[in-house]
């Protein structure tokens, strides 16, 4: 959602690009400002979109790696902590996270919420996100047999061995009370599946339509509303 007024006024502009005259004209001067701030913006999200990937990932004790391909990996030190069953466990908590291709949605969640900085706002519902991520796919782990005692293990050990989460990687990981809250959920009975989301093709139509409508208007009235905001 915070996306679509950029994507509604990005559209206005292809379309007044697409009507702009092609011999140059004097530019507003705050034309200039705005234009360096958007570029400044853009130039940090993409450096550090890039750089998360050509970074080596942090050791940990489990995560999914790989944007396009995800690959579960579980280290050697928490093979050698967990019985059978608890690595079971941590697989599938794995595997559920490269089934959702997380490692490539994480990725894009960080360059979206960097593409809105300085605000605090957008930082929140990213880290917010990460926890239910986390706690969703715990759930789809236990409904793939998993039991709950050996999730809420495999999640202990994890954290004891110092697990943690970076832009481009999807891991089991836990502290403080995210920690606890996941252990007491893993304990917990299941309950039955969450409804699937109806609305989600609907809110993409009508964000498609807000982006055509918004260069049609582009087209015709671009001129005169960008002479009347730069006036």
């Amino acid at each position: 959602m915070p996306c679509v007024p950029v994507a509604v006024f990005a559209s206005l502009l292809m379309g007044w690009a697409m009507t702009e005259p092609e011999h140059a004209e004097a530019a507003h001067g705050l034309v200039g400002v705005l234009a360096t701030v958007f570029t400044a913006v853009w130039v940090r999200a993409v450096f550090r979109a890039a750089s998360s990937l050509l970074r080596r990932p942090v050791e940990q004790p489990a995560c999914t790696v790989g944007l396009l391909r995800p690959r579960v990996r579980l280290s050697q030190a928490l093979l050698d902590t967990l019985d059978p069953d608890a690595i079971e466990a941590a697989r599938a908590h794995e595997e559920a996270h490269a089934r959702h291709y997380d490692p490539l949605r994480l990725w894009l969640g960080q360059l979206v919420t960097d593409l809105q900085w300085p605000a605090a706002a957008p930082r929140e519902r990213l880290r917010a996100w990460q926890r239910t991520l986390e706690l969703a796919r715990d759930e789809e782990a236990r409904r793939h047999g998993v039991r709950g005692d050996d999730l809420a293990a495999a999640i202990v050990a994890a954290a004891r061995l110092g697990a943690s989460m970076c832009a481009s990687s999807a891991a089991l990981m836990g502290n403080g009370s995210r920690l606890r809250e996941r252990i007491r959920r893993a304990l917990a009975p299941l309950t039955s599946p969450p409804a699937k989301d109806s609305g989600r093709v609907h809110r993409a139509i009508a964000l498609l339509v807000m982006c055509v409508g918004a260069a049609v208007a582009g087209l015709h009235l671009g001129e005169s509303m960008m002479r009347a905001i730069l006036r």
